[in-house]
């Protein structure tokens, strides 16, 4: 990657949306290059392009941080296990008190709590668990998941 790439990159992430005109127009470059660019930079899975919905307006209302502590030993088994769920957006393993913190969207608190119940409790060498409901948004609102 180059400094081309990298200005790419950036104008790609305010508006993905722009035609290869315009974004070479941005980046002071031409159109073919654009488009070239932008092929290797898929290609290479350096980037992907898609539609990313804010939840709450595609009846996702409850979005979930959820912090677990998990036993080392079986964390990666239990952090795949947890990545399968479609309402898991992201999961990630980590250093401090909680190796292991996720993201999820439900349409309902009620939905949040039977997750709880029924997946999250019964994760391999779990410990501990901490859940924060986020209230409001004030960057990065819309979540994205596979």
């Amino acid at each position: 990657m180059d400094s081309i790439d990298l200005d790419l990159l950036q104008v790609l992430q305010e508006d993905a949306r722009l035609t290869s005109d315009e974004l070479a127009r941005k980046i002071n470059v031409s159109a073919t290059t654009i488009r070239r660019r932008i092929r290797n930079l898929i290609r290479n899975d350096i980037i992907r392009i898609v539609a990313i919905a804010d939840p709450k307006k595609i009846g996702l209302s409850t979005v979930v941080g959820i912090h677990l502590e998990l036993n080392p030993r079986t964390a990666d088994r239990a952090a795949e296990e947890l990545a399968r769920y479609k309402s898991v957006r992201s999961v990630s393993l980590t250093t401090g008190r909680f190796n292991c913190m996720a993201l999820a969207v439900f349409p309902s608190t009620d939905d949040f709590q039977n997750f709880m119940r029924t997946v999250i409790s019964n994760l391999e060498g779990l410990t501990t668990v901490e859940t924060h409901i986020f209230l409001e948004f004030k960057k990065g609102k819309f979540i994205h998941g596979d």
